[in-house]
């Protein structure tokens, strides 16, 4: 979980200012951006955008190279139905003046590979945008500004829920505004909604004519130009950056759209906004009562914004004693974040200081609280610009007795329960984790009024072998200030199945685990009341009888029983010896053999009636016998084994492009961390992963395996695209902390079809 919060914050922010996607099916959409795929086989894509009578743009690229572009043709249909049309490669425009109506623009070509068009869609939109002429400047200060057009920015919500939206490029969840510069004299402006301590995020989509974007600032005096951009038809919309604005108190903001080097044309742009009534306050300290948010669980992603007159945004975290927490953020630009302890009194834990540089500014942290902590509060601020911060945490433990942290050390003292975990009830499970520095973890036990019979207390610690010793310490009832010990009674062995009891009488006792071990482990502490009546005879005035050992009477049985448990490997045991130790197959596993290779070499992900016949095939094999696949399948077309690693490679058929292999990888004692495999090709062009089966992150030559489990099988169908000879296969990661590579002393060399 560690090592996926900083890509998935860096993407929380590079994904406000990407393109739209959508496959070749009919789309009904307003976005000026739209990125097109086109599977191997359409001949068709088309779109209907409801549009003013006016002018229009569309616009068609091919961002591909070489074979991948293919010839299009690209027709627009007004709403009067007049046609407009062009053909071509790699960039295709048409522009004119259209009717009222939808606007019907559709890309066709002949069957061909799949390829990737970036689309580009300039209208007057019938809802949004400029009506008539507005205004060239902003109002004077004291002016009534009534007249002038504006746009309120749609807001994401609170802290929680604009962590997933991606509100700036999702139609519906931001405000669009669409124009036209009809001279290069002509000047549009437009005010910009919102309250004090709000944040505004103003992107543009899309121009036909260059044009420079100014911010201005109006208030009861005067009127300031804060900020201005210029953008221009291409390049440098494929992914411009957003501009960042705030509402200032007493003020409001205009945008104001002019003419560069005296051209005209449409242009395109949205907004969205970040309310401050949605935050929280930031105070001089965390302090109780805390005035702001207050978040439980394992995880916590949360979104929010910064501005000049902003203090800070804090969050409070449900924390524990020794929690260790893995903490993630990433900001537009500068900021600094605090992390904050309560142990009594709010403690600074960690400070971490900002970006110097204006870039995204992200970094992450392991930290482990004090002892006796029982919240935590992160803290944003000192931000020198209007910006956004994305925050992820996620709580690693200690998590002993079901607690956000560590349980207690030290047995009570004073008035109450305090801090303390208590367990209430006939029976239960306590489990948490001890070594080290952590030598003790103790927890109350309550015998409770309504089970007169039941006073004796038994438990039993479930962990590894010598990790740790039980004990039931008996208090004294009648005083729990402080806490005095009366009977403690210690199991005699340590670990797995290690087991201790005690009579008890009504009220509060504890449930101490001990370690000596150097090394954390888990455990788990079963327990329960029971009454100590026995089966033998039993005294008619008070009900009470006396333990009777029976275990001497148990020792055939355990004969017996043992006997019969392990009966089924004598049978083993002869089979083995009539084949000699050798691996034999049925025939109905041979069969299941061919049918898995089969399916992996017909199965299609695509396919809507059986879309996870392929990945179930993998899953089987995972399950399969390793000696009894490579019988069936022959030998891999390259191999590489260690006492801790297979790594095998099946040359299954050749696809439409190249090659579809199986690799296999049966793991020993260790455990890989950010895996990948690498296709280096030998004796031709390089390879390129076409596609991945589960579904895995791939780029160009190397697919990433993240994770691989210790004792465990794993297979993937990849799909190369190439002509070499064959290749190397590299596999990396670390092991242990340490970069580690697997490489095959031999490349595979695939047979020509």
């Amino acid at each position: 979980m560690q090592r996926r919060l900083v890509p998935l914050l860096l993407a929380s922010l590079m994904l406000l200012s990407i393109p739209f996607t959508v496959s070749a099916s009919n789309t009904q959409t307003t976005h000026s951006q739209t990125q097109v795929v086109m599977n191997s086989g359409d001949t068709e894509w088309n779109i209907s955008v409801a549009a003013r009578a006016g002018p229009f743009f569309v616009s068609v690229d091919c961002p591909s190279l070489g074979t991948e572009c293919q010839e299009l043709d690209l027709t627009v249909t007004d709403g009067d139905g007049t046609t407009f049309s062009t053909s071509g490669w790699f960039h295709l425009e048409l522009d004119g003046t259209i009717g009222f109506g939808d606007l019907s623009v559709v890309v066709t070509r002949e069957s061909g590979p799949s390829q990737v068009l970036d689309v580009r869609i300039l209208v007057l939109d019938p809802l949004n945008g400029e009506f008539g002429d507005a205004p060239a400047a902003p109002p004077m200060p004291g002016e009534d500004a009534s007249t002038w057009p504006s746009i309120t920015p749609t807001t994401c919500g609170n802290l929680t829920t604009c962590v997933g939206s991606m509100y700036a490029t999702t139609v519906g969840l931001a405000a669009w505004w669409n124009g036209t510069i009809d001279s290069p004299d002509d000047s549009d402006a437009i005010r910009l909604e919102g309250d004090s301590g709000d944040l505004v995020q103003l992107r543009v989509v899309g121009v036909t004519g260059a044009i420079s974007v100014e911010v201005w600032e109006r208030t009861g005096d005067q009127l300031n130009m804060v900020e201005s951009e210029t953008y221009h038809n291409q390049p440098n919309l494929t992914a411009p950056p957003s501009l960042f604005l705030e509402h200032n108190p007493d003020s409001d903001l205009w945008v104001v759209v002019n003419s560069v080097d005296s051209e005209t044309g449409l242009y395109s742009f949205i907004v969205a906004g970040r309310s401050a009534s949605d935050e929280t306050e930031y105070g001089e300290t965390p302090d109780s009562p805390w005035s702001g948010p207050i978040f439980s669980g394992s995880e916590v992603s949360l979104s929010g914004h910064l501005t000049s007159s902003d203090e800070g945004d804090s969050i409070r975290l449900e924390v524990g004693s020794r929690s260790q927490l893995f903490i993630g953020w990433a900001a537009y630009s500068r900021v600094d974040v605090q992390l904050h302890a309560r142990v009594g009194t709010w403690q600074l834990i960690e400070s971490w200081d900002g970006s110097p540089i204006d870039e995204f500014n992200t970094g992450t942290a392991m930290v482990t609280l004090p002892e006796g902590a029982d919240a935590a509060a992160i803290t944003f601020l000192n931000a020198t610009k209007p910006n956004i911060w994305y925050l992820q945490v996620e709580k690693l433990g200690a998590a002993d007795g079901y607690l956000f942290g560590d349980a207690n050390d030290d047995y009570p003292t004073g008035q109450g329960t305090g801090p303390y975990a208590s367990y209430v009830g006939e029976s239960g499970t306590i489990a948490g984790s001890i070594g080290g520095d952590d030598n003790r973890d103790v927890f109350l036990i309550a015998r409770e009024d309504g089970f007169p019979e039941r006073s004796w207390l038994g438990a039993t610690l479930a962990g590894e072998m010598g990790c740790c010793t039980v004990r039931v310490v008996q208090l004294n009832t009648s005083l729990y200030s402080p806490w005095p010990v009366m009977a403690q009674n210690e199991t005699l062995l340590s670990g797995q199945q290690a087991s201790v009891g005690m009579d008890l009488p009504h009220g509060y006792h504890l449930l101490v685990v001990e370690s000596n071990g150097s090394e954390t482990v888990d455990y788990t502490l079963n327990w329960g009341w029971a009454s100590p009546d026995g089966a033998g005879e039993v005294d008619d005035e008070n009900g009470q009888g006396n333990w009777i050992d029976y275990r001497e009477r148990a020792n055939s049985f355990y004969i017996f029983i043992g006997f019969v448990l392990l009966s089924p490997w004598l049978v083993i045991a002869y089979w083995r010896w009539r084949d000699g130790g050798v691996l034999q197959l049925e025939k109905h596993e041979k069969r299941r053999l061919r049918r898995l290779m089969q399916r992996l070499v017909s199965a299609d992900p695509t396919d809507a009636d059986d879309p996870n016949a392929l990945l179930h095939a993998l899953e089987s094999l995972a399950d399969t016998d390793w000696r009894a696949l490579i019988m069936e399948w022959g030998e891999p077309i390259v191999r590489h084994t260690t006492d801790s690693l297979d790594l095998a490679v099946w040359d299954l058929a050749p696809n439409a492009k190249g090659r579809t292999v199986t690799v296999g990888l049966r793991l020993g004692g260790d455990e890989w961390t950010l895996a990948a495999v690498r296709f280096q090709a030998i004796e031709g062009a390089g390879w390129k992963v076409g596609g991945v089966t589960p579904e895995s992150l791939f780029d160009e030559d190397e697919v990433f395996l993240g994770d691989l489990k210790a004792n465990t099988n794993r297979f993937l169908r990849i799909d190369l695209e190439g002509e070499a000879q064959g290749f190397d296969i590299l596999l990396s990661g670390l092991v242990g902390g340490s970069p580690v590579a697997a490489v095959p002393s031999k490349a595979a060399i695939l047979e020509e079809e």
